[in-house]
């Protein structure tokens, strides 16, 4: 809903997701079952969204947000399990401030409530100059943050953790985003973001000796690094083409009682790259991808030796039409992923799929 000053938007939706998970070894008198757990876990959010001009320079906007959680789980085999849900209610309240047509600044307050329990206040800022008007602009932001364990962290059959405590801690970011554009034809963006955080209670799932994952909550972990991003687009007459990469460079790493930097965390790459680009004309477009996953570590320095995962590449293309048929919008397209048949893993002893095909439909009423 949107009246001159004022607009709004409610949004709701609700989730149910089925899980089966088979944990089973190999011994001398035949297959033994160690697990075999069923869960469905349910979700319903209500999302509400409002946005204000209190004065020509003033902006104000309230986010509020009621979510309902609930996940059964029983283990065939054991015959054990658990049934919980959780009520979360909470309020965002942000107000801008117009300092002049190329610069602002905001506040933000956001207060939750989980289970009736009233959580740690979260406040952040920020602030966006533009040093060349709708060309340069530098953005910088800083705040609290605080993460509540889900269900499945707490209690998830094998390996749950009940005794998980929330994450808290504060993260920071600055960067630069520049703009070219010739009318509608040509168009080019670049971004780069330079970010740090500072968690405690860093909860991190890792493989334990019984073969299956378990969270855990690690002292301190400090995350920095940088992310940068170019996306053009063109358009010539009945063609259009644009092309989007992205590169990460993340270091997380846990730190000692003495503040000293410990190995990567596992499974997280320090570096991350992707490309895509869409070339199409009228109904029909290409599509083509690619995605690099640096070394990944699978140990930590708290165990014996340090093991990690080769990096690994991957392509993926695709050639589709959309079209409108009976009054729906259809997208039809064929895909091959993995095209050069990569061999990897994202998880160790796991097999990812070679080259693999799909056809897909997409309906839009």
């Amino acid at each position: 809903f949107a009246s001159g000053a004022f607009n709004s938007k409610l949004n709701s939706g609700i989730t149910v997701d089925r899980l089966d998970y088979y944990l089973a070894h190999q011994t001398g008198g035949g297959l033994l079952v160690n697990y075999q757990t069923e869960s469905i876990s349910q979700s319903i959010f209500n999302n509400y969204q409002g946005s204000l001009y209190l004065a020509e320079k003033h902006k104000l906007m309230v986010h509020i947000h009621g979510n309902y959680h609930k996940v059964e789980i029983i283990d065939q085999k054991s015959g054990s399990g658990y049934n919980a849900d959780r009520g979360e209610v909470g309020i965002q309240v942000m107000m801008e401030q117009f300092w002049t047509n190329h610069f602002k600044t905001y506040a933000l307050i956001q207060q939750d409530w989980i289970q009736k329990s009233q959580i740690p206040l979260i406040p952040s800022i920020g602030l966006a100059y533009q040093f060349i008007p709708n060309l340069l602009e530098l953005k910088a932001s800083a705040g609290r943050n605080f993460h509540l364990p889900t269900l499945n962290d707490l209690y998830w059959i094998p390996g749950g953790n009940p005794d998980l405590l929330p994450e808290e801690g504060y993260l920071a970011d600055i960067g630069l985003h520049a703009m070219l554009s010739a009318d509608s034809i040509w168009r080019l963006e670049a971004e780069i973001t330079g970010f740090a955080s500072y968690i405690d209670n860093w909860i991190l799932w890792k493989p334990g000796e019984f073969r299956y994952w378990s969270p855990q909550n690690l002292n301190t972990v400090l995350i920095k690094g940088f992310e940068t991003s170019i996306h053009t687009s063109v358009q010539l007459n009945k063609i259009e083409a644009k092309l989007r990469a992205n590169y990460t460079l993340t270091h997380t790493n846990q730190l000692d009682s003495e503040n000293n930097t410990l190995a990567q965390l596992i499974y997280i790459p320090i570096h991350k790259a992707t490309v895509f680009l869409h070339l199409a004309r009228n109904a029909y477009y290409l599509n083509y991808s690619y995605t690099y996953t640096s070394e990944r570590f699978t140990s930590t320095e708290e165990e014996f030796s340090l093991h990690s995962l080769p990096a690994f590449s991957l392509h993926q293309i695709s050639l589709g039409r959309k079209q409108a048929l009976l009054g729906l919008n259809t997208d039809l397209h064929f895909q091959i992923n993995n095209l050069f048949n990569a061999d990897y893993q994202s998880i160790l002893w796991r097999a990812m799929p070679g080259r693999h095909y799909s056809i897909n439909l997409t309906i839009q009423f």
